[in-house]
């Protein structure tokens, strides 16, 4: 789409304004994983990642200079906005896309990594509470200073404790440890992705930072899944860890990626 055809929603000034936000996309879904699975949101997409994990589904939202925000609305043509895009006309996307779709459970700040924006996220969670949106948090759990920011004001918190073997990355036990007991001051729970090549001792690893701040966490083992829908683990494999991680932490469940299953990935 030309520059021209973009909407214009930004104050002049919105690119040197520090409460603005950069985002991939917002608009109206199911969530699709975790004990959630099945309410409706508004998802709010940032842009930018600190990590590069192997199985990232939405790596289009890891760049964090995107020029612009898609809008998607149910029976409309897709808008899109220059980036970044203030917080007030963060609300009044917020709202839109609510009102072209009826209610929601509640709006998900999602990624990318929602925490690299703690700072002006905090005053837009706020802002949207005001108007009654609770907010639903999903993160990669390794910035804790993002995380002791941004917990206080949401609802929800969705964190992931990411194993070396799924996403290539190096372990993070240590952020994690510290984002896990920032994260308790709201309604919390623990996303571990598995595959194949998942060795017991990791997700043994896993729950043991559960374990250090709160066995009762619920604790959710999710198989990787492929573009075609597919699961990247085998299920005696997959059943073999479950059986592990609940010997040693309380509340274990396992839910794959529902969203991929209805199409909607």
């Amino acid at each position: 789409m030309a520059d021209t055809e973009l909407e214009s929603i930004a104050e002049p000034d919105a690119r040197r304004d520090p409460f603005t936000l950069p985002v991939d996309e917002i608009f109206s879904g199911i969530q699709g994983e975790g004990p959630y699975v099945g309410i409706r949101q508004v998802f709010v997409r940032l842009c930018g990642c600190n990590l590069m994990c192997e199985y990232c589904d939405t790596r289009r939202s890891r760049r964090a200079d995107l020029a612009t925000c898609t809008v998607l609305r149910p029976s409309s043509e897709p808008r899109v906005y220059p980036n970044p895009i203030s917080l007030a006309n963060m609300v009044d996307l917020v709202r839109e896309t609510e009102a072209a779709a009826g209610p929601h459970h509640s709006v998900a700040l999602t990624g990318g990594e929602p925490l690299l924006h703690a700072g002006p996220l905090r005053p837009l969670v706020g802002h949207l509470g005001s108007l009654g949106f609770s907010c639903y948090l999903e993160t990669n759990g390794t910035l804790p200073e993002g995380m002791r920011l941004l917990a206080p004001v949401v609802s929800w918190i969705a964190m992931d404790i990411k194993l070396p073997s799924a996403t290539g990355e190096p372990w993070r036990d240590a952020d994690h440890l510290l984002c896990l007991r920032e994260a308790c001051s709201a309604e919390v729970f623990v996303k571990m992705v598995v595959v194949q090549k998942t060795p017991l001792g990791e997700v043994l690893q896993g729950c043991a930072i559960v374990n250090e701040v709160d066995p009762s966490i619920p604790c959710i083992l999710q198989p990787a899944t492929g573009p075609d829908g597919g699961l990247l683990i085998d299920p005696q494999r997959l059943w073999v860890l479950a059986q592990a991680a609940a010997r040693e932490v309380r509340d274990v469940r396992v839910i794959p990626q529902c969203h991929r299953f209805l199409g909607l990935a």
